[in-house]
C-alpha cells in the first residue's frame, strides 16, 4: 500500500525525524546505498519543522515518539502550513498496539 501511494513521487530529498540515535543510524545506513537520495535529520519535531520549510524534503520520515512535539502535534503543523502542507509524511514508530495504529490512521498518515 505504502508503495502505492508513494509511486507518483520522486523523492530524492528526504526528512527523517527522530530522537534515537540507532534508529537515526539505521535510516542513514539504509539510505547512503541509494546514491540518488539525500536524507536531513531532526532530533526534535521542531527541528523537523524548521527543516521541512527551509529544504521542503520530497518526502518526510516522522517518529511518532518524540520529546516536547510528539509526531501528531508535528504533522498538524506540517498540514496546517501552506509551505509544508503538499509534502507527503509516512509514521514511523515501536508502537504496534491496535490503539496507536488507529489514533494515526484517521489523519491519512501511512505507518510503518
Amino acid at each position: 500500500m505504502l508503495h502505492q501511494n508513494l509511486k507518483n513521487y520522486s523523492v530524492d530529498l528526504q526528512s527523517y525525524i527522530e530522537d534515537n540515535p540507532a534508529n537515526l543510524r539505521l535510516v542513514q545506513k539504509i539510505i547512503s546505498t541509494h546514491t540518488s537520495l539525500r536524507l536531513l535529520d531532526a532530533r526534535t519535531a521542531e527541528q523537523g519543522l524548521e527543516l521541512a520549510k527551509a529544504h521542503h524534503p520530497d518526502l518526510i520520515l516522522l517518529d511518532i515518539n518524540l520529546p516536547g512535539m510528539n509526531g501528531f502535534e508535528a504533522l498538524r503543523h506540517l498540514r496546517d502550513d501552506p509551505a509544508t502542507c503538499d509534502i507527503p509524511v509516512v509514521a514511523i514508530s515501536a508502537n504496534a498496539m491496535e490503539r496507536d495504529v488507529k489514533k494515526a490512521w484517521p489523519p491519512g498518515l501511512p505507518i510503518i
